[in-house]
């Protein structure tokens, strides 16, 4: 199924038209031992994509002191008060869609951590904030599915695309395990350790 949205997303600077393929490039999957363990996968997918869309956020914690076992904090303030004002500005449009993309991010680790090509987004409760932000944005309910289809195989595209992420996204599940909390420039600096950053992800430093 073809779903089209010209939308020109940040960092990735382009207007795509995404044909979604049900079978996807096989990555190697990392099947979590436990829940904490999976925990861990999937919130270190939502930093992986902050850092491949440059999204900075506060920290990541896997112990909260809230309802979820993961979360991470401190990279939707200026989407919040888009939300409350229901004032999209063209770069506050350009953040809410790559908002939705990280979020997507830890179901598409999860997925594919465990050898999938697809995630439930009504089985993950912490996505309910960025699908009010579709709903909110799009009036209309077919191009609401449209663009989060599109959403969701970007979220996709961030792994399949570069493997190094994916790696890098599994290394750092397994620091998340020990560390329990890090903040954003802990996460970055343990990316760059990982590998040799390029000049694309400096760019903006």
């Amino acid at each position: 199924m073809l779903h089209k949205v010209a939308i020109d997303l940040p960092y990735r600077n382009r207007t795509k038209t995404v044909n979604r393929s049900p079978m996807p490039r096989n990555l190697p999957p990392m099947k979590p031992k436990d829940a904490f363990s999976h925990s861990a996968m999937h919130e270190a997918g939502h930093v992986a994509a902050c850092i491949s869309l440059r999204l900075q956020f506060r920290e990541v914690n896997l112990r909260p002191p809230r309802k979820y076992t993961g979360i991470v904090e401190g990279i939707a303030r200026q989407v919040d008060e888009a939300m409350s004002t229901g004032v999209f500005t063209p770069e506050l449009e350009r953040q809410s869609t790559s908002l939705v993309i990280m979020s997507f991010a830890g179901p598409v680790c999860d997925a594919l951590s465990a050898g999938r090509k697809s995630f439930e987004i009504n089985r993950y409760d912490d996505l309910n904030p960025v699908l009010d932000i579709i709903e909110n944005r799009f009036a209309n309910n077919s191009v609401r599915m449209a663009f989060t289809h599109y959403c969701e195989a970007e979220a996709f595209a961030l792994f399949e695309e570069d493997t190094r992420l994916w790696r890098f996204t599994q290394q750092l599940a397994k620091e998340l395990e020990q560390k329990k909390k890090m903040t954003y420039e802990q996460c970055l600096e343990f990316y760059n350790q990982e590998y040799f950053v390029e000049s694309w992800v400096r760019k903006e430093e």
